[in-house]
């Protein structure tokens, strides 16, 4: 074994942070983003876990105008396999808030899948439940810059768990180092509602933002304007029907990051590449 540490997903907002909360403390760090490692192919992903002791799993996100489903189904089984055949000592994994066993309701469903079958295998495992990824505003930056809403399926007054990747990047590096294993909740400093989201766009923008709500009936004709294939769009509209009216989950002292929602979009806006 050549690395203590080794990161699958290690490119993006989450294993970027992980990956350099670890090197700053001295540590020998493998991270390799999904296009530099095939998830499908069991013997190169088998390859891959056998070059450290401590994994960071985070199961890629299929392109939406795919049979999602099908296709992050498929990684989660593959990934597996391979840590059924790894000797890894200790693997921490990325899930979500709401997570649980159902078809076609998109993460929750196969997160859950993927939280099961590595809980089956003999490697100490730290689950990471996060709530709604502030990220996922990234995209909506360009339509709001242009035409100051904020398009959302979920009501303005929608009180939802958020939080920014980095500070699960973080959390995840504190996961890696230690002996604790079992399910963990991570979220922001504060719950915010879409309207807030609105809000802190509109005072990083200096301009009016409102929220643009699409109506029920409309949610999978607006996906599918979007790019998302049927059976995505589908499976997102009862991932989106469950988080909206479906019991919360019961978090038990979940972990607070530093990061707040008006911080997060202020630097989003700052960006040179947004």
């Amino acid at each position: 074994m050549n690395y203590k540490y080794i990161i699958l997903g290690g490119t993006g907002h989450i294993g970027t942070a992980l990956a350099k909360a670890l090197e700053d403390r001295g540590e020998r760090v493998l991270a390799a983003g999904h296009d530099e490692v095939d998830v499908f192919d069991t013997r190169s992903l088998s390859g891959f876990f056998g070059q450290g002791e401590r994994a960071f799993i985070l199961n890629p996100p299929a392109p939406p105008d795919a049979d999602t489903l099908e296709q992050e189904t498929k990684s989660i089984q593959s990934i597996i396999a391979a840590v059924k055949n790894s000797s890894l000592e200790k693997i921490v994994a990325a899930s979500t808030y709401g997570a649980q066993a159902g078809n076609n309701i998109g993460d929750l469903g196969v997160l859950y899948e993927m939280e099961q079958g590595l809980k089956a295998q003999q490697v100490p495992l730290a689950i990471i439940r996060s709530a709604y990824y502030m990220s996922n505003f990234d995209q909506s930056l360009k339509v709001v810059r242009e035409t100051g809403n904020l398009p959302s399926l979920y009501p303005a007054d929608f009180e939802l768990p958020m939080v920014a990747p980095a500070d699960i990047g973080l959390f995840a590096a504190e996961l890696m180092g230690n002996g604790q294993t079992g399910l963990f909740h991570i979220e922001g400093p504060k719950r915010y509602t879409i309207q807030d989201v609105a809000n802190a766009f509109s005072q990083a923008l200096n301009k009016p933002v409102n929220v643009a709500v699409t109506p029920e009936a409309d949610w999978e004709k607006s996906l599918s304007q979007s790019g998302f294939s049927e059976k995505a769009a589908a499976s997102f509209v009862n991932m989106t029907r469950l988080t909206l009216y479906g019991p919360s989950e019961d978090v038990n002292q979940a972990h607070l990051g530093s990061t707040g929602l008006e911080t997060y979009i202020e630097n989003l806006v700052k960006r040179p590449d947004a």
